[in-house]
């Protein structure tokens, strides 16, 4: 798989795992690589007047286009008018995803999800919608641009890496100070979570934010094996309580 595939399967796992708010940033890297991909495809075919354009936008924000955020790409996107080229050439007569309008929705859920002080704004709402919300869009996009994602149709880990190599270095003491981190807060338990001081937590929150490792990088029975190892009781039920 592509590194675009294997960002929205990661960002699908998430949202069938209940962790929405990851989900929603890593459709949001999902976006951040189709704006790169279509800048370097379309930049030279730009007339003059929007290639210099572009450039002095690049210039302005005093960093390499590769390193943009989706609010930057967008912001080069009007700036050299790359939407109404691109979707000249792709010959889409009315665009209902490639818009200004909803790429400016994604980047704002994008965005709120990541900063932790915006996080709570969006918890207000269901977060699953917002997910669900924010993977549709996304994915309506690529099938307008004609751009084909390839989807494993049995659940295998994107990065096969023995688990002893992963987390070999995570002790006790960073699982207990992960339990204390902010971030914890944003991910959710689904089917197992273990217990810390009255509190239940996420074993995939726990273990990645312990070992700095994306969750959707190891499963949860990988996180359940680590975390009894090292000494942490693992409680399994049939769904989700509350």
């Amino acid at each position: 798989m592509s590194s675009l595939d294997e960002l929205i399967f990661s960002a699908k796992k998430l949202i069938s795992e209940g962790n929405y708010l990851q989900a929603v940033r890593e459709y949001g890297s999902v976006l951040e690589i189709v704006l790169r991909r279509l800048y370097r495809e379309y930049f030279p075919q730009l007339p003059y007047t929007d290639k210099e354009k572009a450039i002095s936008f690049e210039k302005r924000q005093g960093k390499s286009a590769d390193g943009f955020t989706i609010g930057e790409w967008i912001g080069l996107f009007r700036e050299a008018r790359l939407l109404d080229f691109i979707t000249e050439r792709k010959n889409i007569k009315k665009p209902l995803f490639f818009t200004f309008s909803l790429l400016d929705i994604l980047n704002k859920l994008r965005n709120k999800a990541t900063h932790p002080d915006e996080v709570d704004e969006l918890k207000k709402y269901d977060m699953k919608v917002i997910a669900s919300f924010m993977a549709s869009g996304v994915e309506c996009l690529l099938h307008e641009l004609g751009i084909k994602v390839s989807t494993p149709t049995a659940e295998v880990p994107i990065s096969p890496v023995p688990s002893r190599g992963m987390f070999s270095k995570v002790k006790r003491e960073d699982i207990l100070n992960a339990a204390k981190d902010p971030r914890i807060e944003s991910f959710r338990w689904v089917s197992k979570y273990v217990e810390i001081e009255g509190k239940k937590y996420s074993v995939k929150g726990l273990l990645s934010i312990a070992s700095g490792i994306p969750p959707s990088k190891f499963t949860t029975n990988e996180a359940e094996r680590v975390l009894e190892r090292l000494g942490f009781k693992v409680i399994s039920v049939n769904k989700e309580e509350g």
